[in-house]
């Protein structure tokens, strides 16, 4: 089920673990992500927004989409991302990808961990 995403939210999302036994002792594994800019752009009524996201081993994003095009830049590991109604892409560091505006997606991280860089562009929020 694709479900909208906020402003904040970038193409993994918040993530779970899946396969993975974790001890009372043991913290499960999280998404790291933090927005680095978030600009409004004149005249074109548009928000850009510039963030980064680090994903664990094995760990997947929920299903979502943004209401503005993204763009995303992947600085080390391995992502399998599903678009809604396409082919998965399989992206490597060094590689980029494109999510246009209204169209679902999910990673999959598959490696030994991710790190990414991202920027949407749209209008309003998410």
């Amino acid at each position: 089920m694709w479900m909208r995403a906020g402003a904040a939210a970038i193409l993994v999302g918040a993530g779970f673990v899946s396969g993975l036994a974790v001890s009372r002792a043991q913290a499960p594994a999280e998404v790291k992500r933090a927005i680095l800019l978030t600009k409004a752009l004149a005249p074109q009524g548009y928000n850009g927004i510039v963030g980064r996201g680090e994903v664990p081993a094995g760990m997947a994003g929920p299903a979502h989409f943004h209401h503005g095009d993204e763009l995303v830049v992947l600085l080390e590991g391995e992502v399998e991302v599903e678009i809604e109604d396409g082919v998965p892409v399989h992206v490597k560091a060094g590689e980029a990808m494109h999510v246009e505006a209204g169209q679902g997606a999910q990673a999959q991280e598959r490696g030994h961990g991710a790190r990414q860089v991202h920027l949407r562009l749209g209008g309003g929020e998410g």
